[in-house]
């Protein structure tokens, strides 16, 4: 499968809603969806509401009036938000033990090979450990993952039935 092709499914939620919309006018449905995408995308509450406040209260007043001006004050924002220190904080002690805590579907795998693999490049020595309430699976789902990286992962899944 390409890159195209798995990314097929987020260009067409996400994506074509917020960005194939042109010049087009905007409105406070349009607002609202922006919303529900955003929250939708798993953006924290307590980012989003500031941030559709102040939308709102620029559409209110007149200061955007457009969509494409309305993604713009998006992404200041967002750009905002995730400006600052990037480091990995650590307190030194070791081990350093990383919980990684999401709902079926919410790329905690993802997000656990990424942070490996950037541990990783930082001179530490990642270990992958696998643990599901539910899903025997879990270990075969982060293999793959530890092999991409060059992590160890641990060899048993953590279960519990």
């Amino acid at each position: 499968m390409s890159i195209e092709q798995a990314l097929a499914k987020t260009r067409g939620g996400l994506l074509s809603r917020l960005f194939g919309r042109g010049d087009e006018k905007l409105t406070a449905e349009w607002l609202d969806s922006l919303e529900e995408s955003l929250l939708r995308a798993d953006l924290s509450v307590s980012l989003v509401d500031p941030l559709m406040a102040q939308l709102r209260d620029l559409f209110a007043t007149g200061a955007i009036k457009t969509v494409p001006k309305a993604l713009d004050a998006v992404r200041d924002t967002l750009v905002a938000a995730l400006a600052g220190d990037l480091a990995l904080n650590s307190s030194g002690q070791k081990p350093r033990v990383i919980l990684i805590v999401g709902v079926n579907g919410s790329g905690k795998t993802t997000t656990a090979a990424k942070l490996a693999k950037r541990l990783k490049d930082a001179g530490e020595r990642p270990l992958l450990a696998a643990a599901d309430t539910f899903r025997a699976a879990a270990i075969e789902q982060l293999e793959p993952r530890s092999s991409s990286t060059r992590c160890r992962p641990r060899p048993r899944a953590i279960t519990r039935r």
